[in-house]
């Protein structure tokens, strides 16, 4: 009796399976078409298209819903309502739209995402949302306003990235690369930007190298994804000298490794702890905070 109670189980899920992945909201890997979600994020409700299988994973099958300790740490500590944010890499708009919440309809998210696909995707989440204090820019975020080429990888959105040395079939996905326009963020600096959120596959060297005049006038707050050594490395020996530029008295630091709380750490402890952690091998968020602020 136990044995056909199990094949029942067993025929009765599979045949719900087999509905639910015809219309696309099986809870598998694989991604069939796209469809919309209502997401509750640190308080923040609303509608979220998920348009490839990286987005899947990340804010469906295995989404920081509804604790998301990145994005609490920025709310609380980082940013008020009514100020100015330039987010670097804003991938679909997840965490623009908790911005553009939190800083309320007297702010502004400038939200920089350079990917076809997933700019795309930006639109269709702020429009789904009619949110009118999201400011998306096709642009690459670097140290000069020049033209510069961007590798999109298909099945890999969170991915794409500036082409650099890296080999694109060492992906093990398809890619397509074409030419977009690079910014600096300092043409951003009579906006007065409290915040400035970067996370852009090891390619923020070149990101804060294009801000140093904010940085050096207004020592906003920052919220950094540093990627690992090897991945900043594929733009050059610059990995040392992202935290020259971001050493000043006027600003205390927290790091967050993995899944742990933000914790408050000395400027000239940050890398030390890094590589005893994990010898720079994986990515770590740095929170930089205006102690003046």
């Amino acid at each position: 009796m136990h044995r056909l109670l199990n094949k029942l189980r067993e025929r009765i899920i599979n045949w719900f399976d087999s509905k639910l992945k015809k219309h696309g909201y099986i809870k598998k890997n694989d991604f069939i078409r796209p469809y919309i979600i209502k997401k509750n994020t640190e308080g923040v409700e609303f509608l979220f298209a998920i348009t490839d299988k990286h987005a899947r994973l990340w804010y469906d099958l295995y989404s920081t819903d509804p604790v998301w300790q990145e994005m609490r740490f920025i709310k609380d500590h980082l940013i008020m309502p009514g100020t100015i944010i330039l987010e670097c890499g804003s991938h679909h708009g997840c965490t623009a739209i908790l911005l553009s919440d939190w800083v309320g309809p007297d702010g502004v998210v400038y939200a920089f995402e350079p990917g076809n696909h997933n700019f795309e995707t930006l639109l269709e989440n702020i429009q789904l949302n009619r949110i009118e204090n999201i400011q998306p820019l096709k642009q690459v975020v670097g140290d000069e306003n020049t033209s510069v080429s961007f590798t999109e990888f298909m099945s890999d959105s969170m991915g794409s990235m500036v082409t650099g040395n890296q080999d694109a079939d060492a992906q093990g996905t398809a890619a397509d690369t074409y030419i977009v326009q690079q910014v600096k963020l300092d043409q951003y600096l009579s906006k007065k930007p409290t915040l400035i959120k970067i996370d852009t596959q090891g390619y923020v060297y070149q990101s804060l190298l294009g801000a140093k005049t904010i940085l050096e006038q207004l020592k906003p707050n920052l919220a950094l994804e540093l990627d690992s050594k090897d991945a900043t490395k594929v733009y050059g020996d610059n990995f040392e000298k992202i935290f020259d530029l971001i050493n000043y008295p006027e600003y205390e630091y927290y790091v967050q490794f993995a899944s742990e709380p933000p914790e408050k750490i000395q400027f000239s402890d940050i890398l030390s702890t890094w590589e005893t952690k994990n010898n720079f091998a994986s990515e770590i968020h740095l929170f930089v905070k205006n102690k003046n602020c």
